[in-house]
């Protein structure tokens, strides 16, 4: 869908604070020229945690999805103003880190919002990089 037809794809600016832009977003002041949101995507990857309790299941309750999932959802979820979220499809593998832990060390999930909008997540152990989110 072109910008035209009321819809438009971009990255959102970066910023060095906690959470990942989301602070941001109502300050942008051509905020309301960027028409109809349909899609959102949030990116949170390190190559494994500080503290080896979070290794252990029974200790923390699970991995890549339990400690850093919350904030690809939040971030979907309120970047779409917070409309209620209709379905969800995850999968979850350890690809890399086996040898550490029983539970995933990758997540990707997506989110049907109401209204047709698409929320796609990734949480990762076992990827480099940081943090990425963009929205279309």
């Amino acid at each position: 869908m072109s910008a035209a037809a009321g819809a438009s794809c971009c990255s959102t600016p970066k910023s060095s604070s906690s959470p990942p832009n989301t602070s941001r977003r109502k300050k942008w002041p051509i905020w309301e020229h960027f028409g109809n949101i349909f899609q959102v995507k949030q990116s949170e990857k390190h190559f494994g945690p500080h503290s080896d309790w979070f290794w252990d299941v029974e200790r923390s309750g699970g991995r890549a999805l339990m400690d850093i999932g919350g904030h690809g959802i939040a971030f979907c979820y309120w970047f779409l103003n917070r409309r209620p979220i209709r379905s969800v499809y995850c999968h979850m593998a350890t690809l890399v880190h086996g040898d550490k832990t029983r539970a995933e060390d990758n997540a990707l999930y997506i989110l049907e919002f109401e209204g047709g909008a698409m929320g796609i997540v990734e949480n990762s152990w076992s990827r480099r990089g940081g943090m990425d989110d963009s929205y279309g």
